[in-house]
């Protein structure tokens, strides 16, 4: 373990080189499953296998490891079992495929302008995921939380930041890539989304590339596919699911799919992506409605009600046991809200989190649907692509007539009680796509189809910027610094106190968010904010509790004019360190860039011999 880290980060392409290794076992594990020939059946009436198979290895692995992290002691153990053994399977697949690798002649030279801008867009995507970890929200818990994942075993359960209790399945798979140190293993993930969703179109339509760039053009794609951010993987899972119980109905119905398959399928792809990120209950929930109404039509209904209830027993009730188990409270209440909200503060943070951007709330309006308030939040809007959606009125195909019901249903909920910013629209704005690829009848107008080749040509410019100013981090440590300084906020600030608390057994609470970035004892006070219920009623998982109970020194790292302190206004000390510029506002949009910042460590007095943590 400590071999691979020390050798990725004097040598980080050897990071990208593990990362790359991994995909290909993921590949080669995806192959044998499809060794079955029911599931091999099932898939390929969707897609050709192989754009399948990385997708396909990853549910069959998270639903497999999810449950040893909650449940079985020294998980750390098999999961670096598990990791070796995808190891071996990637070098296994890599010496395949060198010693069979063909390629169509002249294949490249025979295409459409949308088939290279396709091409030109799809690259830039995989070469942006070269890049070292700097997305704000993957540096704050995905990348922390597989890493703590990686190092015990287990999940987060005491409360030292609020956002740990969104770690979860996917943060579990994501840590199979720290055995060896491969930082990009999550972006890759990610990406095979894509993979996915590109096999998907080339069975479905003969009109291939257009409609399929309204999708890889959209400027949230580069948010959802350039970072370990579980979600654009699980998009596409329910994208495979929808077009075989939706747009496939009938050939489903027509054909002899074995049942138990398909009912096994959609529970490890639903249940999956439901407890990577709770928001998928809302399309889980309707693809389960179209799989009832599938297994009606071919008779197998009274089967696929005890499989799906043995499934969500086990795998998801699973996960909501082990959280009761942990923090208490009542166990209905998690079935509808994955958090614990009668702990101190958690309804608040519950509460931020929903109305963060929503659109009926008045966080957004319709419009920044469509185009982004400032070029600063490009990639928070889905683009102009929205407008191809004037052909639905035109096509008369039974299938439209029924989506609207999930549309609405969609649209509504999540207007209403979902997470709704523009990105959780994003889903049945693919699903839409999807639709209308599958129209056999489909004819769109040449001077309508230019109108959106200016999103082609922004997001493939805004796509290859990203490539050209971080994709070359891996090329060795210094450009990998250089990479990390300009784009990913707070690295510098990091990087400062990891140097001076470097071997020295001592806790830093950070003021700063991107936690992922530190080392050793560094915990984030995000949940400060959140905090409201007097001292006494601290629950024992409480941030409270936790640092009470220490006797080991604790420092605040602050920076900026930060001087809200929370609940460690009366514990500061005396300011142990500071320093002029430290660093830099950056982030990973160069219109999101400020000035510099300096940098502030306090030392707090002890928590236990003051008290100090109680009068706030």
């Amino acid at each position: 373990m400590f071999i691979f880290e020390n050798l990725t980060s004097i040598y980080p392409i050897f990071s990208l080189i593990f990362s790359l290794v991994l995909m290909f076992g993921l590949y080669y594990f995806g192959e044998i499953i499809c060794y079955n020939e029911k599931i091999n059946f099932l898939i390929s009436s969707i897609s050709k296998i192989k754009y399948q198979k990385i997708i396909l290895a990853c549910n069959f692995l998270m639903i497999v490891i999810f449950p040893i992290v909650l449940f079985i002691n020294n998980s750390k153990y098999i999961l670096n079992f598990i990791s070796i053994a995808i190891f071996i399977l990637g070098l296994i697949k890599i010496n395949i495929f060198l010693n069979k690798k063909k390629f169509k002649k002249n294949f490249f030279l025979k295409q459409d302008l949308d088939y290279y801008i396709f091409f030109v867009i799809v690259l830039g995507i995989f070469l942006i995921n070269f890049s070292p970890v700097n997305h704000v929200d993957s540096l704050d818990y995905h990348l922390w939380g597989a890493k703590y994942i990686f190092e015990t075993g287990r999940l987060p359960t005491s409360l030292e930041s609020f956002t740990n209790l969104l770690v979860s399945s996917g943060e579990a798979l994501y840590s199979l890539g720290f055995f060896f140190g491969a930082e990009q293993f999550g972006n890759f993930i990610q990406f095979s989304g894509v993979i996915s969703l590109i096999g998907i179109f080339n069975k479905l339509t003969k009109k291939k590339y257009f409609l399929l760039l309204l999708i890889l053009s959209s400027p949230m794609i580069i948010f959802l596919v350039s970072s370990p951010k579980p979600q654009f993987f699980h998009l596409s899972s329910n994208v495979f699911l929808f077009v075989l119980f939706f747009i496939n109905f009938k050939l489903l119905l027509e054909k002899n799919y074995d049942a138990l398959t398909i009912t096994i399928l959609t529970n490890i792809f639903l249940i999956n992506s439901i407890n990577s990120k709770f928001s998928f209950i809302l399309s889980s929930f309707i693809i389960y409605i179209l799989l009832s109404f599938v297994s009606y039509k071919k008779n197998f209904f009274i089967r696929m009600f005890f499989i799906n209830t043995t499934f969500i027993t086990i795998f998801y009730f699973g996960f909501i046991y082990w959280k009761y188990s942990i923090w208490g409270g009542n166990f209905i209440n998690y079935i509808i809200n994955p958090l614990p909200i009668h702990i101190d503060g958690v309804q608040l943070f519950y509460n931020y989190l929903i109305n963060y951007n929503n659109l009926s709330k008045g966080g957004s309006d319709l419009v920044q649907l469509i185009f982004p308030k400032n070029i600063g939040q490009y990639t928070e809007a889905i683009g102009i692509g929205i407008f191809i959606f004037l052909y639905f009125f035109k096509q008369k195909n039974s299938n439209y007539k029924y989506f609207i019901f999930i549309f609405l249903f969609f649209v509504l909920i999540n207007f209403f009680f979902g997470q709704a910013s523009s990105r959780f629209y994003f889903e049945i704005y693919v699903w839409m796509i999807l639709l209308l690829a599958s129209s056999k009848h489909l004819k769109i107008s040449k001077p309508f189809k230019l109108f959106f080749y200016i999103q082609f040509i922004a997001t493939t410019g805004a796509i290859w910027f990203g490539v050209l100013s971080m994709s070359y981090g891996f090329l060795s440590s210094d450009l990998r610094n250089k990479v990390m300084e300009s784009t990913a906020n707070g690295y510098s600030l990091y990087k400062w106190s990891n140097n001076h608390f470097k071997n020295k057994n001592v806790r830093v609470l950070s003021l700063h968010r991107a936690t992922g970035l530190g080392q050793g004892h560094l915990l984030a006070t995000s949940f400060s904010n959140f905090l409201i219920i007097p001292s006494d009623k601290i629950d024992q998982f409480h941030i409270k509790k936790y640092l009470i109970n220490s006797s080991i020194p604790t420092y605040l790292l602050s920076y900026g004019n930060r001087k809200d302190f929370g609940i460690f206004a009366k514990c500061i000390d005396y300011l142990y360190l500071s320093k002029k510029k430290v660093g830099k506002h950056v982030g990973r949009n160069p219109f999101n860039k400020g000035g510099y910042y300096d940098g502030y460590i306090f030392k707090l007095k002890d928590f236990n011999k003051t008290n100090c943590l109680n009068h706030n």
